[in-house]
């Protein structure tokens, strides 16, 4: 159990970022959803969407929980640009996915595997990136939490 534990403690940053990443990940998904199932519109659209609501209750949650940085504007440009750069790898994604599912699925269940397969790649990348700008731009709201 103390193994565990220890486990727990040494990767709870990234653990807390997972689910934080899972909770605003399922918000994205069922806004793309919508919009291709009832107003008809394209995958990429459908996900930018999703992902631009998602990501603004991503940015306010793992600024404060995961990393303890306050919200401010060296956060808010370190998260729009990272955000650029995670929007054009899930898009990429999606796009591929469901290029390379078209007409061997449904439409929704392309756009579903599409859409965990480009957050899988985007929350390494993006988490790493994250980290290091994070550590090197911006202190510690409490340097007792790590």
């Amino acid at each position: 159990m103390e193994k565990i534990r220890s486990l727990i403690e040494k990767y709870l940053q990234v653990i807390k970022y997972f689910i934080i990443s899972c909770g605003t990940a399922v918000i994205e998904l069922c806004i793309g959803l919508l919009l291709i199932n009832l107003l008809h519109l394209s995958e990429v659209i459908s996900n930018t969407a999703g992902i631009l609501i998602g990501s603004a209750i991503h940015y306010v949650c793992v600024t404060k929980k995961v990393f303890n940085r306050s919200v401010d504007i060296r956060t808010v440009v370190i998260y729009i640009s990272t955000f650029l750069l995670g929007m054009f790898i899930q898009n990429g994604v999606v796009w591929g996915v469901c290029r390379l599912l078209d007409g061997v699925v449904g439409k929704s269940i392309g756009y579903t595997v599409s859409k965990v397969a480009s957050l899988a790649v985007s929350f390494f990348v993006l988490y790493g990136v994250r980290k290091f700008l994070y550590a090197k731009v911006t202190p510690r709201d409490n340097k007792d939490n790590k």
